[in-house]
């Protein structure tokens, strides 16, 4: 007899979770989507219980965090609590009713990093660092580090990601930049995209350690090793440059890994689109 909780990860990156989703507005009950700066949004997370004994008062905490290779509770924010009751075999959806108020910070760009606990069913083994929310080794915790950038037609911009080490030890991440892997209709609904087609080779993507914001020539690289001391953050500028103009109905994925070693430690995508007009000419 036991309780297993579950959180489902994304796939084939696990940072991409379709268990947790973001609903703008102030009607929790409203359409997934993508957050807007200066207004609430809500936080939803899909618990499962794949034991055999019914779960009770289930904990289910919701973190959002600036775009970051793995993501640390004293560095992310700490929205809301919910508790939920999941039945053996079966799933519960579970709001966070505290509005989550999105920021203008870091350009409204964030991840949501949910956990469910429960006595009856801790992590397992217990986690070398309490502080990291280790969504690939727990299947308690997922993560959803999927957001979307506003193409403006050719102009370049840069997205800030950042990289924190622990109290106890310094943090050697090694980041490497791709083209991602087209979205799930799924995938694409919860952004609030629908309709739209994955195009490949349209946007030209690469890191750097210095924000190249201006430069007539910007660098960028690749991959990008950061060396972070203990107890401290570093970032990197993830640059994005569309090679043309993106059709209304096109978007582009671009991926970030972060390896420790030969480890996957974090990652994150993006989905660069370009806005649509609405009535009024608004966007």
């Amino acid at each position: 007899m036991a309780v297993e909780l579950l959180i489902e990860d994304g796939s084939p990156d696990w940072w991409e979770s379709l268990d947790i989703w973001v609903v703008p507005g102030t009607d929790p009950s409203g359409a997934p989507g993508t957050p807007v700066v200066g207004q609430p949004a809500y936080l939803w997370a899909t618990v499962r219980n794949e034991g055999d004994t019914d779960a009770s008062e289930v904990q289910v905490d919701f973190w959002v965090a600036n775009p970051s290779i793995q993501i640390r509770k004293s560095t992310a924010n700490h929205v809301g609590t919910a508790f939920a009751d999941v039945a053996a075999g079966s799933s519960q959806d579970v709001l966070c009713l505290v509005p989550w108020n999105v920021t203008l910070v870091n350009g409204g760009h964030e991840c949501v990093v949910v956990e469910a606990s429960s006595p009856a069913d801790p992590l397992s083994p217990p986690p070398a660092d309490p502080d990291i929310l280790d969504a690939p080794d727990y299947r308690q915790i997922a993560q959803r580090n999927l957001t979307v950038a506003l193409a403006m037609g050719t102009a370049r911009q840069e997205l800030l990601i950042s990289i924190s080490a622990g109290l106890r030890a310094s943090n050697t991440v090694e980041l490497e930049v791709s083209e991602g892997h087209p979205l799930s209709r799924k995938a694409l609904a919860s952004l609030g995209l629908k309709a739209r087609r994955a195009v490949p080779d349209k946007v030209a993507a690469g890191l750097s350690e210095r924000s190249q914001c201006g430069q007539d020539r910007p660098e960028s690289h690749r991959t990008l090793r950061l060396e972070v001391p203990r107890g401290t953050s570093a970032a990197a500028y993830l640059g994005l440059a569309p090679q043309e103009p993106l059709a209304a109905d096109e978007y582009a994925v671009i991926k970030v890994v972060g390896r420790d070693q030969e480890r996957i430690v974090g990652g994150l995508s993006v989905v660069m689109v370009q806005p649509r007009e609405r009535k009024g000419g608004d966007r």
